[in-house]
């Protein structure tokens, strides 16, 4: 019998059918190729591939970043809510056994190299012991701030400070004062309680905390009205200011030792602003330096002119007064040139 023909539909091509031996021929062909593919399989890229299934993605390591930077972050919240009360007990401990003896550095102030004569040590220790009983009402540490806090508010009460900025611990043992002091500018002659007594002014017309026996301190102002003194920290009124003013006009001058005081009891009448010279002389200087001047006078440059001529020739600027002839007094107001002419000299001042 013939061996059996078929046709391969896929192919379109005749063959004989496969025998017995060919069938098996093939399936162990098919077996070993099976197995060549597992062993494939198990080798590198199978490792590769779990490898790359266990690593974990971007979103997975952002997470992981996050909660390990909040469980840092609660550590050190958990220890500085533990720690930290413990350990600044323990520091304000150690600032209470330091010796009791506190520093307190007040601001610089540069009328104290100007006027030595106020220089008075007594207002310097009584401004530091101020700050240091306020400290000293409570636990003294540089680490409480209820003691400055306390120091700020009297110093502001001694009005003796345009302005206090702050108060800061140095070390547990020093306080130092950042501000700016009152600038002193004439002693008032005034009556306190029936006494006769200095006040100090400030140059901005506010009295300041300090008042003295009556003596010859300067630059001074006399004839002040005694229902015009104001209270501690208030301000003087318009004549003292005027007083002021013409005294920190003639202090640069090299005469101005001469002046014994500034009388403004003369506000009110004609006579205005009056210098009083330490040999007794009076010199009527006439309106304010902070006023305008009125045009019955000459200006501030001629007095100044007229003062400077008399200091020069005659080595005084009251050298054509005498306290023993009436009146005793210079008037500034009226033209000088006619004072010069009298003498000769038709040059009063180089600076002219």
């Amino acid at each position: 019998m013939p061996p059996c023909v078929e046709i391969d539909v896929k192919s379109g091509f005749w063959g004989p059918m496969p025998t017995l031996a060919d069938v098996l021929v093939m399936a162990k062909r098919r077996s070993s190729r099976a197995g060549t593919r597992k062993s494939k399989s198990d080798g590198p890229g199978f490792l590769s591939r779990l490898i790359e299934q266990l690593t974990p993605g971007p979103k997975v390591r952002i997470s992981i970043q996050a909660l390990g930077w909040a469980g840092l972050l609660a550590g050190i919240g958990l220890g500085t809510v533990i720690g930290l009360p413990e350990l600044e007990r323990r520091a304000m401990a150690r600032d209470q056994d330091l010796p009791s003896e506190l520093r307190v550095i007040l601001p610089e102030s540069g009328w104290y190299s100007e006027h030595p004569d106020w220089t008075l040590p007594e207002v310097e220790h009584d401004l530091q012991t101020i700050v240091i009983e306020s400290v000293n009402n409570h636990i003294r540490s540089p680490r409480v701030r209820d003691g400055l806090t306390e120091a700020h508010q009297r110093l502001n009460d001694t009005h003796w400070f345009t302005r206090i900025d702050r108060l800061r611990w140095i070390d547990p043992q020093t306080i130092a004062v950042e501000g700016e002091w009152e600038l002193p500018a004439a002693w008032v002659e005034a009556s306190i309680d029936g006494e006769h007594r200095d006040i100090l002014v400030a140059a901005d017309g506010r009295r300041l905390p300090l008042d003295e026996e009556r003596s010859d301190r300067s630059p001074r102002i006399t004839g002040v009205d005694p229902r015009a003194i104001p209270e501690i920290g208030e301000d003087f009124n318009e004549d003292v200011l005027a007083g002021i003013a013409l005294h920190r006009l003639l202090d640069p001058f090299p005469w101005s030792n001469q002046i014994s005081s500034v009388d403004i009891s003369g506000m009110s009448s004609s006579e205005q602003l009056v210098i009083r010279t330490n040999k007794g002389c009076s010199i009527i200087w006439g309106a304010s330096p902070r006023a305008r001047i009125d045009a019955s006078e000459v200006t501030i440059r001629q007095k100044l002119d007229f003062l400077n001529y008399f200091d020069r020739n005659y080595g005084r600027i009251d050298a054509n007064c005498s306290p023993s002839k009436s009146p005793g007094m210079i008037d500034l107001r009226i033209d000088y040139a006619l004072w010069m002419a009298i003498d000769g000299d038709t040059k009063p001042s180089a600076s002219r």
